[in-house]
């Protein structure tokens, strides 16, 4: 009695200070309903083996699952260092000496060497041979007119010359590892080999090995549910002939092996996301792969057998070059982060969550052999309790998410994830299915549709598991803001002064009640006069009246007699 009147005490505590850290964030306020609910659900996951640390900070990774999030973050932090770039130069006066000069050179070329990703600005190799490709576009002397006395247009200028030189090195790096005996010498390159353009076996390892572990985890995650639905087909039975379900163990009790089939399905339907976007990812860096090599082979036609290359002509390619290989450095990184989320989210389905739901289902199975006789609940016992509490979303709003479970097993049972032998649709006028185990489970849904409908909608929008399983957490509160935050009435306020006029007239000819605000009417008013302003006159009705654009048929005007 003493220890639970304790935790009924520290349960209080521990929900007054949510609240109260709630408040003090400057949030909405919150339910104390709400709040028990939440921290009972946290507490439930702690205990069944999910970490709850507070991983902020790696859960605001997932948006670079996006591509574009990704490029973004590039793109800013490049004008960054393009700004700073650029404010380090521009301290240097217009007639500035050689050393000024030489100084302002090598922060160009550091600039060139980190902004595209080329290699370190350390490696002196890199910086000579990025000294060299800048000096066969721009000598100092130039860089000092362009950039220091040239007002206008410095940022393109300098993106510009940037591009350029990246695409050179590219270049000639590409063009040295396939063909020694290429046209390097037309550049004025000496043949070294370039250690720091790694790009295209990182993009082939990172690809590999980012396939084989997303495909391991999934695999492991569809032998997780297998466990589960293969300890559900041996424990329930739903026999549609005798209406009734046949469990050799509490469906109670069952649903504390559901809740970690629903965990994992989830885990599942997210691998499958991210595999999706690595997929799309991979198919882009073989586009522009190829991309790659065709620039390459122009520039190659465009140098070979001349001894001097308009800028016009060549330049351009360069600056291709460099945004192709910016692009392949992008989607480096985001494969990079793609396998850090994935990563992120193994971590979430730990080992110590995966030991918790084998040893729930080996001992669910061990009990139950201790049963003699099934436990045989009617359907219309387990509709009746299932529809006690009402979901008041729309079942559409679920679309084809649980089309690969049964839907009447989670209908009679309250949530049970069964796995579906076929599909069908039931609704003529839509296109969602619904998974059924077998064909008779299917026509007895559809003989009791408006019932199977009502059931399954309150099962599914009731439980707090399939509602995120189906991802409409967002459909479910707005709904709950829509049916508990009411539009308040127009009335008179001190602050606005606005006249609400109440009329009962209950008299017998009449028999109405009328409630207007006077601002509304005045809209109303306003909107009847704009209609009457743009009534026609006599004299046009009189001209146009009754005439029509055919040769075959033809109104007279009207006889206005009285007139």
């Amino acid at each position: 009695m003493k220890s639970s009147k304790i935790t009924a005490r520290s349960s209080v505590e521990l929900i007054t200070q949510f609240i109260n850290e709630i408040k003090q964030r400057s949030l909405e306020e919150v339910d104390k309903d709400f709040a028990k609910y939440f921290l009972l659900l946290l507490i439930r996951d702690a205990h069944d083996g999910l970490d709850l640390i507070n991983k902020s900070e790696e859960l605001n990774r997932c948006k670079l699952l996006d591509f574009e999030c990704v490029k973004e973050q590039y793109e800013s932090n490049r004008k960054e260092l393009l700004n700073r770039l650029i404010g380090s130069i521009l301290q240097h006066p217009e007639t500035c000496n050689a050393k000024q000069l030489q100084e302002m050179f090598t922060k160009m070329q550091i600039f060139i060497i980190t902004n595209y990703s080329i290699g370190s600005p350390k490696d002196h190799v890199l910086l000579n041979k990025t000294e060299q490709s800048l000096n066969s576009i721009i000598g100092k002397k130039d860089l000092q007119n362009y950039i220091l006395k040239k007002k206008y247009n410095r940022l393109e200028y300098l993106q510009r010359l940037g591009a350029i030189v990246c695409g050179i090195l590219i270049f000639n790096e590409h063009t040295f590892q396939g063909d020694p005996e290429c046209v390097r010498d037309k550049l004025n390159y000496s043949k070294m080999s370039i250690s720091s353009f790694q790009v295209f076996s990182d993009l082939a390892m990172a690809t590999n090995n980012g396939k084989e572990a997303i495909e391991g985890s999934i695999e492991r995650a569809v032998k997780l549910i297998a466990k589960g639905n293969e300890c559900f087909a041996r424990l329930i039975v739903l026999d549609v002939h005798e209406q009734k379900v046949k469990s050799l163990w509490p469906i109670v009790k069952l649903r504390k092996t559901n809740k970690f089939v629903i965990l994992f399905e989830n885990y599942r339907r997210y691998l499958i996301h991210i595999q999706t976007i690595f997929n799309k990812t991979q198919y882009l860096i073989e586009v522009n792969e190829k991309k790659f090599e065709c620039v390459v082979n122009k520039i190659n036609e465009t140098l070979k057998f001349r001894s001097a290359v308009e800028s016009e002509l060549i330049f351009p390619h360069f600056v291709y070059l460099s945004e192709l290989w910016t692009t392949l450095e992008l989607y480096l990184a985001h494969i990079a982060e793609i396998i850090k989320i994935k990563d992120h989210v193994d971590e979430l389905v730990s080992e110590n969550l995966e030991r918790n739901y084998i040893e729930n289902v080996e001992a669910t199975l061990r009990d139950s052999e201790i049963m003699k006789f099934p436990i045989e609940p009617a359907f219309t016992e387990l509709i009746e309790l299932t529809n006690k509490c009402e979901g008041q979303l729309n079942l559409m709003k679920l679309k084809n998410s649980l089309k690969d479970f049964c839907s009447l097993t989670i209908a009679l049972t309250n949530g049970l994830l069964m796995p579906a032998c076929l599909q069908k649709k039931l609704c003529e006028n839509s296109d969602m299915l619904f998974g059924f185990a077998n064909i008779e489970n299917a026509k007895y849904a559809e003989r009791n549709f408006a019932e199977f409908l009502k059931t399954l909608r309150n099962a599914v929008f009731t439980s707090t598991d399939l509602i995120v399983l189906s991802r409409v957490d967002d459909e479910v509160l707005e709904q709950y803001m829509k049916l508990t935050h009411k539009a308040e009435p127009k009335t008179k306020t001190f602050e606005t002064q606005t006249e609400f006029i109440i009329e009962n007239d209950l008299s017998v000819p009449n028999q109405i009640n009328v409630t207007w605000n006077v601002w509304d009417f005045h809209r109303e008013t306003i909107r009847l006069a704009n209609i009457r302003q743009r009534q026609t006159h006599s004299t046009q009705s009189n001209l146009s009246y009754g005439k029509r654009n055919a040769q075959n048929q033809a109104y007279h005007t009207r006889q206005h007699k009285g007139f």
